[in-house]
């Protein structure tokens, strides 16, 4: 394995998109130097990217439930895995017996998505199921990796709720999350950028410019969100390296200090032993 030079705090190569070619893609993305932080969304695909963290070394894994498994309305619809588990049940024991493994480095992906909510008992599920993942994380002594969509005024006050919750605010952006930034950031919490960054149409360049360096994480959210200049395709690990082209252009610093800050930023955030 060459040296890190990158690591891609949030992809899924747990996911059913990589099953035809999965050590292929591990391979070229080790390689050429980019670890990863492979994130599960339910029980399937957090034993998976247990099992792929353990086979490889710069292969790292986090372990949760998201938010669109808390209700009844998501199976249906739901493109994370190709099985899920009860609806709205956390199952704790499981989940806690693999956050306790060494290559696990955070609980996650968990929050909050009211995008597609309509009903209030499904809003209440979420936050019920989100606080037992705080708690856990808590427990375990492991950051969250946090999803929030369309519901920041309550993921705040859930989080005012505990103490020494650390966390990185999961691909950084969408309606609520500027406006709550200075709010997260003065958590201590880290935000990590996709491949969105990179599209023409975005349009908070200016605010990427003015964030503190040593609290920017790059990811990928593989398979999904694919930067330029491969956009519409699959996304993979290895494309976090276009993320950091653009911060490097944004910020007027080289492609190499921007890796080192944002690498030794997910060291520290994961506490990763490299």
């Amino acid at each position: 394995m060459e040296k890190l030079k990158f690591i891609d705090a949030h992809s899924h190569l747990n996911f059913a998109a990589f099953d035809a070619d999965r050590e292929e893609v591990i391979e070229r993305t080790l390689g050429a130097g980019v670890g990863c932080v492979n994130i599960g969304t339910q029980k399937v695909t957090s034993q998976k990217a247990v099992e792929i963290a353990e086979r490889y070394d710069g292969m790292f894994a986090a372990v949760g439930m998201h938010p669109i498994h808390a209700g009844e309305h998501f199976h249906d619809t739901d493109e994370m895995s190709e099985e899920v588990e009860e609806a709205g049940v956390f199952d704790a024991d499981f989940y806690e017996n693999l956050a306790k493994k060494d290559k696990v480095v955070a609980v996650g992906e968990c929050g909050l998505d009211y995008f597609h909510v309509k009903k209030e008992e499904d809003k209440i599920k979420q936050q019920d199921i989100f606080r037992q993942q705080i708690e856990l994380s808590l427990r375990v002594k492991k950051p969250l990796v946090i999803h929030c969509r369309d519901a920041h005024e309550d993921l705040l006050h859930i989080l005012q709720e505990y103490s020494g919750v650390a966390a990185d605010m999961h691909f950084f952006g969408g309606a609520g999350s500027w406006e709550n930034v200075e709010k997260y950031l003065g958590l201590g919490f880290y935000l990590s950028f996709t491949g969105v960054i990179t599209f023409a149409k975005y349009s908070h360049y200016d605010d990427l410019r003015s964030l503190p360096l040593n609290r920017i994480l790059i990811e990928t959210d593989a398979p999904y969100a694919a930067p330029e200049p491969y956009r519409g395709k699959r996304n993979e690990p290895l494309y976090a390296i276009e993320v950091v082209k653009k911060i490097a252009e944004l910020r007027n610093l080289s492609l190499e200090k921007v890796a080192e800050i944002t690498t030794q930023n997910a060291i520290n955030f994961f506490n990763l032993s490299l």
